[in-house]
């Protein structure tokens, strides 16, 4: 089961409207799942006719996570990842429907689910510990730095992931707009390369996560093949 499901209630709105109405065209609910399969939380996903998207929580049937931090949920897709013998390759995407479409196509895939500007927590990290990882960050600079510190954390728990470098990813481009076939995409996840810390600083002996992109170019080769803007 790929944990996710349509939902006939109504979500809440997440953005401001714009003075025009938009109408929702498609509505998913992922279900984030603990280690044992129970329903921790769910994330809906709305898709408008405008094109714009919107993601609201729901946790025991109210709005919202109650409190609960994002960074403290499950990676999306965790059950599954834990009844695979451990050893075996696990992709980590960033959010839930690129993992489904890895998950889809045969790749054991979890997601993230706190967003580019979050970060999966160490207890929420440790069952990676297990398997050969491999990141596949978004095409943008939100998504690569999401995938570095997860990659640091990773490091400092005692494994080195290895980076997806996609140089022909479209801008802002993330596994799900990955057509190739399948011999195409495990030649690609084959090519992956081991994520090297980057260098501290001169100033205070650590690195900031909101390095420009130019330094970060220099720094992240494998996490930054290209650099485009574009598609949300």
């Amino acid at each position: 089961e790929c944990g996710q499901r349509h939902d006939p209630r109504p979500a809440p709105k997440a953005t401001r409207g714009t003075g025009k109405r938009r109408r929702p065209v498609h509505t998913i609910v992922y279900e984030v799942k603990n280690a044992i399969g129970q329903v921790v939380a769910e994330h809906i996903r709305k898709e408008y006719d405008n094109g714009e998207k919107s993601f609201t929580w729901r946790r025991d049937g109210q709005w919202n996570l109650g409190g609960l931090p994002v960074r403290d949920l499950p990676l999306y897709g965790l059950p599954e990842l834990l009844a695979t013998p451990p050893g075996a390759s696990v992709v980590v995407t960033e959010g839930e429907k690129a993992r489904d479409v890895l998950k889809r196509r045969g790749i054991l895939t979890v997601g993230t689910v706190t967003g580019a500007k979050g970060t999966p927590n160490d207890a929420t990290l440790d069952p990676l510990l297990e398997y050969s990882v491999i990141l596949w960050p978004d095409n943008d600079s939100d998504g690569r730095h999401h995938m570095q510190r997860i990659a640091a954390r990773l490091m400092a728990l005692g494994t080195t992931p290895k980076v997806v470098n996609w140089p022909d990813a479209l801008p802002k481009g993330d596994a799900a707009d990955f057509l190739g076939d399948d011999a195409a995409l495990a030649q690609l996840l084959a090519s992956a390369v081991p994520y090297q810390a980057p260098p501290v600083t001169s100033t205070n002996g650590r690195y900031p996560q909101d390095q420009a992109d130019t330094d970060h170019r220099q720094d992240y080769p494998a996490l930054d093949a290209c650099d485009k803007e574009g598609k949300e």
